[in-house]
């Protein structure tokens, strides 16, 4: 049984209403002041705490922006009349999960309560998109505004200092270093936040992996890039496309964050699937869990890298493509990512056309 506690001085009128429009299994209670409430929420956790703060004592509504901290599982319900923009505001300090401003309006107020109940987990598991989204964007934010304040203040020196082109050579090239940064980052943002559907179809995995060898081996700087991979391999379903760009993704992070480590690209085929093994001898910071490089701009300035946009548009295509990827430490050091697809009879159904009768 779930319990709903009631702060009111008119607790009768409030138990009665959410007795008709809330879940026939919430038992409510009342309770006249906030004091005797959390006296309540000290004993047990209810599911719903409704504080009519137009009946709470001004000194008692003191009270309030503790009560999530008491009580983090209890939802905060705030009943506040529309024509005190006051006790508004002191409901949005509290950090209340939701605000009625006309309980009586039955559909409003049962669309809310309805809300505030619902599982715990799933509140909790969108505070913890929100939380990863505000830490992607706060990277994404110092990402961009690092060499943005590198060209503002070059281009007030340049704008002010006299001298001949050649003095300013070095200037020019920082600043645009700079900006093939910011666009590099926004590219890939691009990608990151509108990622096609894949548009699948046969390739072959060995040529895929040598094609991407190829362009980081042309890459500036090159990469050092060992292949090993057969002639040829059981045919993927796969964009090919998008899989490469993952796997460049992949082998430039493997390569340590000066793109100067010996980077080893393994295609490894087997009855049900085909994995690509990425792997590098250098440190590369990532934390204590390797997994987290997949979140992007995760722990920014800790991990001492700009962010892992990359490494997260990459783990997104490589979902896209009904697989899966797996971040491990080898035992001599460096990284190891593991990319595993499946054959088409695996893959659930062809995205390529059939081919027509003759």
């Amino acid at each position: 049984m779930r319990i709903a506690l009631v702060v009111s001085q008119r607790g009768k009128l409030l138990k009665s209403l959410l007795s008709v429009i809330g879940d026939p299994e919430l038992e409510v209670e009342v309770r006249p002041d906030l004091l005797s409430a959390m006296a309540e929420l000290r004993r047990a956790s209810p599911a719903l705490l409704v504080l009519d703060l137009a009946t709470i004592d001004a000194r008692e509504r003191g009270l309030l922006p503790s009560l999530r901290a008491q009580s983090p599982r209890t939802a905060l319900l705030a009943v506040v009349p529309a024509v005190i923009p006051e006790l508004i505001r002191e409901a949005m300090r509290a950090h209340v999960h939701g605000v009625l401003l006309d309980p009586f309006d039955l559909a409003e107020t049962k669309s809310v309560i309805d809300r505030l109940l619902e599982p715990a987990h799933a509140r909790g598991g969108e505070q913890e998109s929100i939380d990863q989204l505000a830490v992607f964007l706060k990277g994404l934010a110092h990402e961009i505004l690092n060499p943005l304040t590198s060209i503002s203040g070059l281009l007030q020196v340049l704008t002010q200092e006299e001298g001949d082109a050649k003095e300013r050579t070095g200037r020019y090239k920082t600043m645009l270093q700079s900006v093939e940064r910011i666009q590099k980052v926004l590219r890939e943002l691009e990608y990151f936040v509108r990622a096609r559907k894949p548009q699948r179809r046969r390739v072959d995995p060995a040529k895929v992996a040598r094609g991407v060898a190829d362009r980081l081996r042309q890459a500036d700087p090159p990469l050092t890039v060992t292949l090993d991979a057969p002639e040829s391999a059981p045919p993927i379903l796969a964009d090919p496309d998008q899989l490469a760009l993952a796997l460049r993704h992949l082998a430039a992070f493997a390569a340590g964050r000066n793109l100067d480590g010996p980077v080893e690209i393994r295609v490894r085929p087997s009855p049900s699937r085909v994995e690509f093994e990425i792997s590098g001898i250098v440190a590369v910071p990532m934390g204590d869990r390797p997994e987290q490089l997949l979140v992007p701009y995760q722990d920014v300035h800790s991990s001492g890298r700009s962010g892992n946009l990359e490494l997260s548009a990459a783990h997104g295509i490589v979902r896209s493509h009904k697989g899966t990827l797996d971040v491990s430490v080898p035992a001599g050091g460096g990284i190891r990512f593991r990319v595993s697809l499946p054959l088409p009879q695996a893959a659930a159904g062809e995205d390529e056309p059939a081919p027509a009768n003759v």
